[in-house]
């Protein structure tokens, strides 16, 4: 048994119609409009609000499967994606716009696009297929890949270098304002993955990739990096634009564990400096910081007001001042940063000294 037969299926009561599409045919490197309804019990809804997640394939593959019997059979696979995203559905209706890629199968007529609409408390779906697919538009120079922007979830500011917990999840932002991003999984055209420079065990992740809602240039992937061992690590991100230009981005970070607080990379700059110092630092958590300046006697000159800072890269500016607003003379002053966190019922805490020089 599959299943209780007496449960019912949680299939969609309500439907999404598409009601334009322009153009009528899903061609290469052309903006595609596409419009549509929600509808109730066969009529429009003009009362929904909610969103729409649009999916586009290409037209159908035909595939035969050999046996080793000499037995064989043909059958038909879904095309591949062409766009994934989401668009507003306002008083019943939505729009969305998505960039055909060069990879598309001419002369296929079984094109199809998806639609799957909800918002807090009802949903529904809706598709329009046999799509003619073919043509090419022309006057679109673009020589240049995407955007890539590494990341990891949670952690703010992020740049290559910097401190993550264990089990990171890594996001990336990939944009190209011309033409989009290649989604389509063609061999060779794919977005791949390389952890710590094992090109033999490259990870596809074009699947995972997803149009930031309203756009049809700029999406995101979310990728979790599970079993990667405390220590410095890198990652090189490759993707390509539905023109097929590629680009490559790539970024070392380090796994601290999170059952202790580690605050590292602590500096100021400029330093020396004349009026103003930017303190920057590391945290493998996010942290309670408070930063202190002291003469070189220990005598505590200034104390910068207390402040919430994030895992991985952190900055504060300080103007150069004490307690009682006049401007440091010059010298040599000491600082110390405390970062203090509760984790788990325990208390947390870590500090660095740093050494700054007043040279007007």
């Amino acid at each position: 048994m599959l299943g209780d037969p007496s449960l019912r299926l949680a299939i969609p009561r309500y439907t999404a119609s598409l009601t334009s599409l322009q153009p009528d045919s899903i061609t290469a490197l052309t903006v595609m409009t596409a419009q549509g309804k929600i509808q109730r019990d066969g009529a429009d809804w003009p009362g929904f609000n909610g969103a729409a997640r649009i999916e586009v394939f290409d037209a159908q593959r035909e595939v035969k499967y050999q046996s080793p019997g000499q037995f064989s059979i043909d059958y038909a696979m879904p095309g591949n994606s062409l766009f994934r995203g989401e668009a507003p559905v306002k008083n019943g209706a939505f729009t969305a716009q998505f960039f055909v890629p060069k990879d598309i199968t001419y002369g296929g007529q079984t094109g199809r696009i998806n639609i799957y609409f909800w918002n807090n408390f009802i949903d529904g779906n809706g598709y329009r297929e046999r799509l003619p697919v073919g043509g090419t538009a022309s006057g679109l120079v673009d020589k240049f890949g995407p955007n890539i922007n590494i990341g990891f979830a949670g952690v703010e500011n992020f740049h290559s270098g910097g401190v993550v917990g264990t089990n990171p999840v890594l996001r990336a932002v990939i944009s190209d304002s011309l033409s989009g991003v290649n989604m389509t999984g063609e061999i060779g055209h794919k977005i791949t993955l390389t952890i710590d420079g094992r090109q033999d065990a490259k990870i596809d992740l074009t699947d995972l990739f997803n149009y930031d809602a309203g756009s049809y240039t700029r999406g995101t992937i979310v990728y979790p990096l599970n079993n990667l061992g405390e220590g410095r690590h890198t990652v090189e991100l490759k993707a390509w634009d539905n023109l097929n230009n590629s680009n490559t981005a790539a970024a070392d970070f380090t796994i601290q564990p999170q059952d202790r607080l580690i605050l590292g990379e602590v500096m100021n700059y400029p330093n020396p400096f004349r009026r103003h110092t930017t303190f920057t630092f590391e945290l493998n958590l996010a942290a309670e910081i408070r930063i202190k300046v002291f003469t070189l006697s220990g005598r505590l000159i200034r104390t910068l007001e207390q402040f919430n800072a994030q895992p991985g890269y952190n900055m504060l500016e300080w103007d150069g001042q004490d307690e009682d607003g006049d401007e440091l003379a010059n010298g040599v002053y000491l600082y110390k940063i405390t970062a203090n966190q509760q984790h788990d019922g325990a208390s947390l805490r870590a500090e660095e000294i740093g050494k700054l020089v007043v040279q007007r």
